[in-house]
């Protein structure tokens, strides 16, 4: 399967700008991709309901080629008709917790 999208990993981050934060992805060669900007101050706002959705929503964004990787293992025991080696499921687990876990 030849990958498509930028390769991971990729990180989220909370950038202050002009007009509140803007939240990124950006992955290990530093290409960025800036997916919301709003007036949310970053240390001031940060526990407004919006500002936390908004930074669980780049969280999971930013696990995504963590969670493909993870489910293309999966997928590939499951093929092959055996259980998960402890590496498989800790990679699951990691993919999972960076997901939905707060940086």
């Amino acid at each position: 399967m030849s990958t498509q999208h930028t390769p991971g990993p990729w990180f989220e981050n909370v950038v202050p700008t002009s007009a509140g934060s803007a939240i990124t992805i950006q992955s290990a060669d530093h290409r960025i991709a800036i997916i919301y900007v709003d007036g949310i101050r970053k240390g001031i706002d940060d526990e407004l309901p919006r500002s936390i959705e908004n930074r669980a929503n780049a969280r999971l964004i930013a696990a995504a080629p963590d969670l493909l990787e993870a489910l293309q293992g999966f997928q590939k025991a499951w093929d092959e008709n055996r259980l998960l080696t402890s590496d498989e499921a800790a990679s699951i687990r990691a993919a999972i917790a960076k997901a939905t876990e707060a940086a």
